[in-house]
């Protein structure tokens, strides 16, 4: 009986090898899928002001497309200001990029002073 429970740890072994060399081609398996992990580009838009109006991830090649309120910037005593679009090319995006809003200056009807002759 001593002899045949000395065995069957001997038998086991084949068995313990194979389990093993499951357990690596499913690791193997994994790092293949590690190389086609996709790759995302940082997109920033800024107002004039440099103030940031939204932050997002673009997948590499793709076009960033900017999804918060329509950009203003305040009138001042001369102009009004309409949004015309981005400072940068936003599609195809290979790389992080940061855009700032531009605007199209409108002047003001300038009434003036009136003069009676």
């Amino acid at each position: 009986m001593k002899k045949i429970l000395k065995t069957i740890p001997l038998l086991l072994i084949p068995f313990s090898l194979f389990a093993c060399k499951g357990s690596e081609s499913s690791i193997e398996v994994s790092n293949t899928q590690d190389a086609s992990i996709a790759l995302y580009h940082h997109v920033t838009f800024l107002n004039d002001d440099n103030a940031k109006l939204l932050e997002i991830d673009v997948l590499d090649g793709e076009t960033a497309v900017y999804s918060g309120d329509t950009p203003a910037k305040p009138e001042d005593d001369e102009f009004t200001y309409e949004f015309k679009g981005w400072d940068k090319d936003l599609t195809n995006v290979k790389s992080d990029i940061t855009t700032k809003a531009l605007y199209d200056a409108i002047p003001k009807e300038n009434w003036g002073s009136i003069e009676w002759f």
